[in-house]
């Protein structure tokens, strides 16, 4: 579980936390507002229904000895549920090392795509969070045979499984569909900042876009974009990160 520095724009959220399935490395997050005993049970729940379709049901946990994990709740849930839970020694975190690893590369990459957004700053950290997951899902791993991602192990692909993604704050254009317009003289799209993954959907067909600071799911066949911004940012002397040796 990841502590942010600042809560999420869209949920209010505080707290990040990440799963891991042992075989394919597959990156399971999500949300909570407290790290609380409900709250972590609340994200068992949430981890076992989008596993559940496809593996079926969740056999052994494994953390760190968190105060909430050992908890009598958390045990009499697992006790009820019939899960083994599997906790590391205090300061020992091998036996999550999967987790612990994931945050040292995966926070240093959303710090990075909010410094090349233009118009998002540290409360989008969970969303950016969101899209580096979604990306290592789905990126070919090296040294993996036959060329595999951890998408495709985990779903049992032989065939590739794109991620859909495009560049993190991206200026966008979404449709504003005929059915939600007030008149015929509204315009029909509007301008948005594209944000990635989808909130309510698992389908790359779908995304986020960030319109009147409001989080909204869309069709991304329903938008338009410029990642030209983004990626001129992206530049080591550009002046929005590097200040130094600017001329004029």
């Amino acid at each position: 579980v990841l502590t942010l520095r600042a809560p999420c724009a869209n949920t209010g959220a505080v707290y990040m936390y990440v799963a891991v399935e042992k075989r394919a490395k597959y990156i399971i997050a999500g949300r909570m507002r407290s790290y609380t005993e409900e709250s972590f049970i609340s994200a068992m729940n949430e981890i076992k229904a989008r596993v559940r379709p496809i593996h079926g049901e969740i056999h052994i946990w494994r953390g760190d000895s968190h105060s909430t994990h050992k908890s009598k709740a958390v045990r009499s849930y697992m006790a009820d549920e019939q899960h083994r839970l599997q906790l590391s020694p205090p300061y020992v975190h091998e036996g999550v090392g999967d987790a612990e690893s994931f945050f040292l590369w995966c926070v240093p990459s959303a710090n990075s795509l909010l410094l090349a957004a233009p118009d998002l700053g540290e409360p989008h950290c969970a969303q950016a969070l969101l899209y580096v997951i979604h990306a290592s899902n789905h990126s070919i791993k090296k040294g993996s045979s036959p060329p595999s991602s951890p998408a495709m192990i985990y779903h049992n692909s032989t065939s590739y499984i794109g991620s859909g993604l495009h560049c993190f704050g991206a200026a966008a254009k979404a449709l504003v569909h005929g059915e939600s317009r007030g008149s015929k003289f509204e315009l029909h799209a509007e301008p948005c900042v594209y944000m990635g993954p989808p909130t309510n959907s698992d389908s790359s067909a779908h995304c986020t876009v960030l319109t009147k600071n409001e989080y909204k799911d869309i069709d991304c066949g329903c938008m338009t974009l410029d990642e030209s911004a983004v990626i001129e940012r992206t530049r080591r002397d550009h002046p929005g990160t590097q200040p130094y040796n600017q001329v004029g």
